[in-house]
């Protein structure tokens, strides 16, 4: 179980570089995450988020910060999160 949840955890890490990438080097797709957040729009935040995540994940978000945190259960139950918090104030 914790070989598989080192394997599990090496995918999330892949999907939130990529999703970092994209806010760090895109402004535009950055600026529609915080002002999609700022206004509450969920399903907004979700699905640019979705865009770039492909496993499950919950986000969280305040006028100062953006909370992601990607994980994942199998049939195990509960095996790992990544949680990302990105500041924009």
């Amino acid at each position: 179980m914790f070989r598989e949840s080192a394997m599990t955890m090496e995918d999330l890490i892949r999907e939130a570089e990529g999703l970092v990438g994209k806010i760090h080097n895109d402004e535009s797709y950055a600026e529609q995450i915080m002002m999609a957040a700022q206004q509450s729009d969920d399903k907004k935040v979700e699905g640019l988020l979705g865009e770039y995540i492909s496993s499950a994940f919950q986000t969280t978000y305040n006028p100062d910060r953006l909370k992601v945190t990607l994980g994942s259960s199998g049939s195990r139950g509960d095996c790992c999160r990544l949680t990302l918090i990105l500041r924009w104030r």
